[in-house]
């Protein structure tokens, strides 16, 4: 999962990230834009520079492991009984 925070336009970066071909599951969470990516290191160093170059102003791109929330909220697929 990346976590990608950006000064401005998060909702135009939400929009670009459901475009690429790599990123799926795009949310806003704790003012940053969170997405599954499926890539490897040269892929995240695309997307970065893809990112940069269309005029988004990162401020911090991280990547994170899935925590045991985030599969089962995929398992669930949200619904709880």
């Amino acid at each position: 999962r990346l976590s990608i925070r950006c000064l401005d336009e998060s909702e135009r970066l939400m929009t670009w990230l459901g475009r690429a071909s790599q990123i799926s599951e795009v949310r806003s969470a704790n003012g940053a834009v969170q997405a599954q990516f499926t890539g490897d290191d040269t892929s995240q160093a695309e997307l970065l520079r893809q990112l940069i170059a269309d005029g988004f102003r990162i401020v911090a791109l991280t990547e994170s492991s899935i925590d045991l929330e985030d599969v089962f909220m995929q398992v669930t697929k949200g619904e709880v009984s």
